[in-house]
């Protein structure tokens, strides 16, 4: 049976310690039994997190309401999760991050497989992820990979965010703007930029 669309279901936050660094997690648990394997929502980056948070959560909440465990995360050196190693790279931590986040998910809920859910260039993440587990063919498997308005590479992304800063800070440079300046006040982690750009 499931729960009216608009019902509110409370979330429990906790923090996870990864190989990534501690990420502060929202385990939207349904409240009868679960009707489908978990989700692991992986978020955007910058202002678009910011922008999508509020309905990012609304989304977890219906799902759970409707049967589905879902899981949701702030990515290491993010939100309320806890800076990365000083020497680890921010793409591969957020990546270990998410394998280890996904393995405990699968180990709560007793599954093997979850769907992973990505937005923006959480859908970058979530494509890597799945390719990763599936190369390690490891006790975490993919039922399904959905994207929401994914980015087409890292290099397109950093261009939209380059001209997202040139428009609302202004290129006195000329130079089409800069992700390392920042994006509405969120400066690029380090070495983000070089390892976007590779994808």
């Amino acid at each position: 049976m499931s729960r009216p669309l608009g019902e509110r279901l409370e979330a429990q936050a906790f923090y996870l310690d990864t190989r990534g660094g501690a990420v502060l997690c929202w385990w939207h648990a349904p409240q009868q039994q679960a009707v489908s394997h978990p989700v692991l929502m992986c978020p955007t980056w910058g202002d678009e997190e910011i922008g999508a948070y509020g309905g990012w959560r609304a989304l977890a909440q219906s799902l759970a309401g409707q049967g589905v465990p879902v899981l949701r995360l702030d990515l290491p050196g993010e939100g309320d999760s806890l800076d990365r190693a000083a020497n680890q790279a921010c793409w591969s931590a957020w990546l270990d991050a998410l394998e280890d986040v996904a393995a405990a998910v699968c180990q709560v809920t007793a599954s093997r497989h979850l769907h992973l859910l990505g937005l923006r260039l959480g859908a970058l993440l979530a494509a890597q992820l799945a390719d990763r587990l599936r190369r390690r063919s490891g006790s975490v498997g993919v039922a399904s990979l959905l994207l929401l308005a994914p980015v087409a590479s890292g290099r397109a992304f950093l261009t939209e965010i380059a001209a997202g800063a040139s428009a609302t800070q202004g290129d006195t440079a000329g130079g089409g703007g800069s992700f390392r300046r920042a994006s509405a006040g969120f400066r690029a982690p380090s070495g983000a930029i070089p390892a976007l750009a590779a994808l």
